[in-house]
């Protein structure tokens, strides 16, 4: 087996567990998606439960009004923090380690918060406006009203600016 078979290997196999989606494998990656494809079938044939998205969701699809708008403000404030903290830029080529720690302490927030409408953001979402704000399609906001940081898309189909104060 060649070295760089088992390093390609190793990072499909990581993404697909995590739950990326094939076109996001292979646009990280490199790898082309008939390629990725075939790696996420070895890995069904072992037993492994993957999830198949078939498409990459822009904020189009999911920040819709106010409490979508609070969530997705959460899981990118938390990316930024920690790509700050690690003396990342969000302008830069998407840090997998760091979406992936952002979108499991994330995850944890919305466990501790039990009685709150939550939206069914995956790990694909946050690759997705990571890339957003890494094109400049997406950019954090402070509000001049309450002053509290959120995340705004050019794409998002709401006219909500502020989800906090609703300024």
């Amino acid at each position: 087996m060649k070295e760089g078979y088992l390093t390609e290997w190793t990072i499909v196999r990581e993404m697909a567990l995590m739950g990326y989606s094939v076109t996001i494998v292979s646009l990280q990656t490199g790898i082309n998606n008939q390629r990725c494809r075939g790696f996420f079938n070895t890995l069904a044939r072992q037993g492994y439960s993957l999830q198949y998205k078939k498409r990459v969701r822009s904020s189009f699809m999911f920040i819709r009004n106010r409490e979508e708008k609070i969530q997705t403000s959460l899981l990118m404030l938390i990316y930024i923090g920690l790509l700050n903290l690690n003396g990342g830029a969000v302008h830069h080529p998407i840090q997998m380690p760091i979406l992936k720690k952002a979108f499991e302490l994330y995850r944890e927030i919305k466990k501790s918060i039990q009685n709150y409408p939550w939206t069914d953001l995956d790990i694909n979402d946050a690759w997705s406006m990571a890339q957003e704000l890494r094109d400049n399609d997406a950019y954090i906001k402070c509000c001049r009203s309450c002053a509290l940081p959120y995340f705004t898309s050019i794409y998002q189909r709401t006219t909500v600016d502020c989800p906090f104060c609703l300024s």
